[in-house]
């Protein structure tokens, strides 16, 4: 495979790439993935297995990193999010909210655009402007 001319180069493995990963992939379902991580690890070659959403939480660089933060949501309760990945000398990076709720910011958003608010209260009673029941 090594010496075909389609997998010689970048260029040709990207004109082939298909190919390459259908040969791979039948390859590479005969080991365990910590067996190839193994010997991708003692060749040099760069390799991480690819993880589930559910396996990410438990990743041993991930967690060292800090790469996810636990915040309190107002109608979910605890959730499992994204870290900043800004780390400033001088300047702490701090949670300010939560990610709106679907509708939640729609009428600031109105009116901010310069909506008056009587049109607002028609969008609201048309439904065409959701607006979501108060946090609890």
């Amino acid at each position: 495979m090594a010496k075909e001319k389609k997998f010689i180069d970048r260029n040709e493995r990207a004109k082939h790439f298909s190919e390459l990963y259908q040969v791979l992939g039948a390859i590479l379902e005969h080991r365990p993935t910590e067996e190839w991580l193994e010997m991708f690890d003692k060749a040099d070659i760069p390799a991480m297995p690819v993880r589930t959403l559910e396996e990410l939480f438990d990743d041993p660089h991930l967690k060292a990193t800090g790469f996810f933060a636990e915040r309190e949501h107002p109608t979910e309760g605890p959730i499992r999010t994204f870290a900043s990945p800004l780390d400033f000398e001088k300047t702490k990076v701090e949670f300010r909210r939560h990610a709106p709720r679907l509708g939640e910011d729609g009428e600031a958003v109105l009116r901010e655009a310069g909506l008056a608010e009587d049109r607002i209260a028609a969008l609201k009673a048309e439904k065409a402007l959701l607006v979501p029941p108060p946090a609890a």
